[in-house]
């Protein structure tokens, strides 16, 4: 639920963020896929990934190729 909360206010009011507080949304959502999310059971989440998946996409629609010049490199980071 906080990841939808997250992706709702992020898109509705990141166009009022400054361009530091856009950078700090995108790489905070960076951060957490990069985050290892298991249970006690070892399996993983792959709905929170999916959901900072969909957050990541749409902050991307909204900064690359100008805004993100770094895009295509931080992706390929993620599978590194």
């Amino acid at each position: 639920m906080s990841l939808k909360l997250l992706e709702d206010w992020t898109f509705r009011w990141w166009n009022e963020l400054p361009d530091a507080g856009q950078n700090q949304i995108r790489d905070g959502v960076i951060q957490l896929i990069h985050h290892p999310f298991h249970n006690e059971r070892g399996s993983s989440f792959r709905a929170v990934r999916s959901k900072l998946a969909k957050i990541l996409s749409g902050i991307a629609q909204r900064r690359f190729p100008a805004l993100w010049p770094s895009f295509l490199q931080d992706m390929v980071g993620l599978w590194v």
